[in-house]
């Protein structure tokens, strides 16, 4: 709760402030992790903007060794690029579906569809090429 007090529109501004207030603790490894923790929140929560993100990120840079972070832009575009993958490996499961069995009832194509695993999508292309009815691979599906 007081993390989402903390964590408002306005939070790179404050958070700033108060690291560069805590620059002379800067060297305790106990305040690093705590600015580490608070840096990760921050990235995981994705609500900010591009400006706020930056800002937040060189003020932390200066305290403690940071990881190299994607900035929002890449995030945005790698979480884009993993759905388009997700999406085309769902296409080839239905693909796969509809060569072996012309057809592909509304059901089972929704629920590939709906589907966010591509680990998971993969496995049901191979079901689905190896599968002999559509019952068969319907069992396997749910």
């Amino acid at each position: 709760m007081a993390l989402k007090l903390i964590f408002r529109k306005d939070a790179s501004t404050k958070l700033t402030e108060i690291l560069e207030e805590s620059k002379s603790i800067s060297d305790d490894p106990i305040f690093q992790d705590v600015v580490r923790m608070v840096w990760h929140y921050f990235v995981a929560s994705a609500k900010y903007e591009e400006h706020d993100y930056n800002t937040l990120y060189n003020t932390i840079k200066k305290i403690v060794e940071l990881e190299p972070m994607p900035t929002m832009l890449e995030r945005w575009t790698a979480d884009a690029v993993a759905k388009e993958r997700v999406v085309a490996k769902a296409e080839s499961v239905l693909t796969a579906l509809r060569t072996r069995f012309n057809k592909v009832p509304k059901n089972i194509e929704k629920t590939i569809l709906a589907m966010s695993d591509s680990i998971a999508l993969e496995s049901l292309h191979v079901h689905a090429i190896q599968s002999n009815t559509l019952d068969e691979f319907a069992e396997g599906l749910w």
